[in-house]
């Protein structure tokens, strides 16, 4: 049983450094903040080994494992500081071919101004970090499905879905989810396993849609 505070939502960013449990509807792990700071948290969340977060939530005592985050919502942070984008682009699980050196590269190039040279001008990139066009273009892609899956998390949280939901949205439904999902809300019913009709036919009715 955890013993949860009085305290207001609060909001911590870092890079998962470990997982102790993951699953579709729970995690647990250690995350590591931009000071050296380490957390344990656990909530109703999916996270991955390297993966830059923000996570809201409470500080709790757990009676086995102590004080810990308890996470209510997350987000994937793309506001990285300078490691936290090289880390970023040299250990994400789904972006190939750019290792330490590389990502180094291009993060001492570009800095802040990385998300607009990325999506507007994939070729610099490819240039400077001596890579082929084709990969930074799937670096591009990657990039565009995680801001879609933040976007989609934030407006996706009146339907009750969680984390996992909603990143398998984004896969089956691809980068236009949200103009999808707004357009026909009832694709939820038939895309995700085990969501009524009656819950998604409520919040249509307050969103307008005939």
């Amino acid at each position: 049983m955890r013993r949860k505070t009085t305290q207001a939502p609060v909001t911590v960013r870092g890079r998962v450094e470990a997982v102790f449990y993951a699953g579709p509807r729970f995690s647990a792990g250690r995350l590591v903040t931009p000071s050296g700071e380490e957390i344990q948290f656990a909530g109703r969340l999916f996270v991955r080994e390297h993966e830059q977060v923000v996570l809201r939530g409470r500080w709790i005592t757990h009676p086995k494992y102590g004080r810990q985050f308890d996470v209510e919502a997350m987000e994937y942070d793309l506001e990285l500081d300078t490691d936290g984008l090289a880390h970023y682009l040299a250990n994400h699980p789904e972006i190939k071919g750019i290792g330490p050196v590389k990502a180094r590269l291009i993060d001492e190039r570009f800095g802040r101004d990385f998300d607009r040279v990325l999506i507007e001008q994939p070729e610099t990139v490819a240039e400077a970090a001596r890579l082929p066009l084709a990969a930074v273009e799937r670096l591009r892609d990657e990039w565009r499905k995680t801001r879609e899956v933040n976007r989609a998390i934030t407006w996706l949280a009146a339907f009750g879905l969680t984390h996992h939901q909603v990143t398998s949205l984004v896969k089956k439904l691809g980068n236009n989810v949200l103009g999808l999902l707004k357009a026909d809300p009832y694709l939820i019913v038939r895309e995700v396993r085990g969501f009524g009709f009656k819950r998604v036919d409520k919040i249509a009715r307050k969103m307008g849609t005939p």
